[in-house]
């Protein structure tokens, strides 16, 4: 074989059997994979301006400054917005705004700066900002001013406990840059918006200006989420306010309005469960109410509203800063009241509340069952006219007076239970009481000798002292 072919044709078998095979691979947009749209983000713009320093003529129609900026993307819009006293904001169709040097001094009265920064916006994408541009405005003094200053036509309030700026409410134009809103609010954060923003749209407005000596003193925000002012700041808590926003000396201020009281309240505890079992108080006018009942001696509060579900929040609380324990505050801190950590148990106890004040009273009950007083062993709800409910002193003491045989006795603290305070038999004074839901130790009237006659029974119930005197011997 002629020596040339045989080695062409060794190449060429050499050459096939290092082909390497066809590897199937899914590819995007075949069956298992369905092509889906791409949402392509909005760049943020690149701003530009053709001067950095304007000395202003304020009779001219001369271009002062021009700005340009770069796309943000397909299908976006733009807002050009300049920062200063009096902000003005400009809706622009291309990506370019020339401003005069009367634009410029409608502005403000040199020398002053302005922020220009541009809001690039599209449907269903995320609006961006550009970077911001300072321009520095010096020269002519007088600048010519609108006879009407170009305000807002709507201002919004917005709390940020208000979850997002979808619910800024509008506020009531008073006069030109002159708003006001009143309604009930906590001491949280506030600004003002533009626009009742259709997303959550923080950016336009007015917030807090750090840099001013006067806390409540407002400056345009270009984007961004600036200072916010708080009620607190002076120490005001939940209430209804009038706030007003005046645009033209950049101030705003607030009048903390009187609120009715309430016309009804509630007693609710959180054994309970919730506040759909909170019971109502009988109403006395001008602020007062009482309620009498079988209470639990932890957790207890008051509240405006007979809740549908667990509404625990709307109502009165302990105020833990008062000297007396009995003290309220409204909304506030939810601290509650806790009658065992006074000394107190549960039971059929009085409530009375004045609201004016802010004073809860708190009166227990006592009654006295057993043979030496009544005979027998019958519960004071089967027998309500002998009369044996104890008397409160207050600071813990109870005292009756009546007639008793030698026999046994004991304090019930619910008129219908045997809940109350029996003898306590681990002690070795006799005359001491225990506070004992199922036990049966008892006090004895003929533990000291004594006869039948008329005596004083005392107890106090912080100290669970028990005295039994003759009731000629304290006449």
């Amino acid at each position: 074989m002629n020596t040339k072919i045989f080695w062409a044709a060794l190449a060429f078998v050499a050459v096939l059997g290092c082909k390497p095979e066809k590897i199937e691979q899914d590819q995007p947009g075949g069956d298992d994979s369905p092509e889906q749209p791409v949402v392509v983000p909005l760049t943020a713009p690149v701003l530009t301006a053709s001067v950095t320093e304007i000395t202003l003529d304020s009779e001219s129609d001369e271009e002062a400054v021009k700005l340009t900026w770069t796309s943000a993307g397909d299908g976006a819009t733009y807002k050009l917005e300049a920062g200063t006293v009096t902000p003005a904001v400009y809706t622009v169709a291309g990506l370019e705004k020339s401003l005069s040097h009367r634009d410029i001094a409608s502005l403000g009265e040199p020398p002053f700066n302005i922020v220009f920064k541009v809001k690039a916006s599209a449907d269903g994408k995320s609006d961006v900002w550009s970077n911001s541009v300072t321009v520095a405005v010096s020269g002519d003094s007088t600048p010519v001013i609108p006879p009407t200053p170009t305000f807002p036509e709507h201002l919004y309030i917005y709390f940020w406990a208000w979850v997002d700026a979808t619910n800024a409410q509008e506020m009531t134009k008073v006069s030109d840059g002159v708003f006001s809103w009143t309604g009930d609010c906590g001491p949280w954060q506030f600004k003002f918006l533009t626009a009742k923003a259709v997303s959550d749209d923080y950016g336009t407005g007015y917030s807090r200006d750090e840099n001013a000596s006067d806390y409540w003193t407002m400056k345009p925000t270009v984007g961004g989420d600036d200072a916010t002012f708080e009620l607190n700041h002076d120490g005001q808590t939940a209430g209804n306010y009038t706030i007003t926003a005046n645009l033209n000396t950049m101030k705003v201020s607030y009048v903390r309005n009187a609120t009715p009281l309430p016309e009804r309240l509630f007693v609710y505890a959180w054994a309970w469960n919730n506040a759909t079992y909170a019971q109502e108080m009988t109403a006395l006018g001008n602020g007062k109410f009482t309620w009498s009942g079988v209470l639990p001696d932890d957790n207890i509060k008051f509240t405006t509203s007979n809740a549908e579900s667990g509404d625990y929040w709307t109502g009165y609380f302990r105020d833990p800063d008062a000297d007396d324990y009995w003290t309220l505050k409204e909304s506030a801190t939810e601290v509650m009241f806790s009658p065992r950590a006074k000394g107190f148990r549960d039971g059929w106890i009085t409530l009375n509340v004045d609201l004016n004040t802010l004073k809860v009273e708190f009166i227990p009950h006592v009654w006295l069952v057993g043979p030496a007083i009544l005979g027998n062993w019958d519960l004071p709800s089967a027998r309500p006219d002998d009369n044996v409910e104890m008397t409160w002193l207050g600071d813990g003491a109870f005292t009756w007076t009546g007639h008793v045989t030698p026999g046994l006795f004991k304090f019930l603290v619910v008129s219908d239970n045997w809940y109350g305070y029996w003898r306590n038999s681990t002690e070795t004074e006799y005359w001491l009481a225990g506070v004992r839901d199922n036990p049966d130790d008892q006090f004895d009237i003929s533990h000291d000798g004594l006869e039948e006659g008329n005596y004083t029974i005392g107890l106090n119930i912080l100290t669970h002292a028990v005295t039994v005197t003759s009731a000629e011997a304290n006449d």
